[in-house]
């Protein structure tokens, strides 16, 4: 969407003023799943809180997905347990298109995106570390992985004044990823 707004090639360049939103501090968005729980009759045990937050990297989205599918089990008192099941069954769910991307990736693009996975998210893509660790070649070649794979929107860059941070776009296909 930056590239829209950004891009002076483009017809809608400098039409908007930007904004960054930034995640919601946990100390705000816990209490908020505990009381919304609450209304409807159920309790959440803090520790269930606290792994959904950091399951769905606190993306509004994915703790949305995932307190509607814990809700939607029906368990009234809600525990680790229960909230591993929903990220198990959102997983599950989003196999057959976590499949679909496998065939639209070359292997090497396909590897990369594991080894983002596993990590969580990378800042130095071309570290000698990295690159050693999952086998991905040279430098350049993470570098063109990194190029295709943002292209393609399956992987996101974040980036601020002192660096670019990589993770695989869905967090989701991401744990699911992990798994491999």
């Amino acid at each position: 969407m930056t590239d829209i707004f950004a891009n002076a090639r483009k017809p809608f360049y400098s039409s908007t003023a930007f904004i960054t939103l930034d995640k919601i501090p946990i100390e705000k968005y816990k209490p908020f799943i505990v009381k919304l729980f609450n209304q409807k009759n159920r309790t959440i045990q803090h520790e269930a809180a606290d792994f959904i937050l950091e399951w769905t990297r606190r993306h509004t989205f994915y703790t949305q997905q995932l307190c509607h599918t814990i809700y939607d089990n029906g368990a009234t008192d809600i525990g680790l347990d229960d909230v591993k099941h929903a990220c198990a069954q959102l997983m599950q769910q989003g196999e057959a298109v976590y499949l679909q991307y496998r065939q639209m990736l070359t292997e090497k693009q396909w590897n990369f995106m594991i080894a983002i996975a596993k990590e969580g998210s990378v800042t130095q893509i071309t570290s000698a570390e990295f690159l050693r660790k999952y086998k991905i070649g040279t430098p350049s070649t993470a570098r063109k992985q990194t190029d295709s794979l943002c292209e393609k929107g399956l992987l996101n860059a974040e980036t601020t004044l002192h660096r670019t941070e990589y993770s695989v776009n869905d967090v989701f296909f991401s744990h699911w990823l992990e798994r491999l």
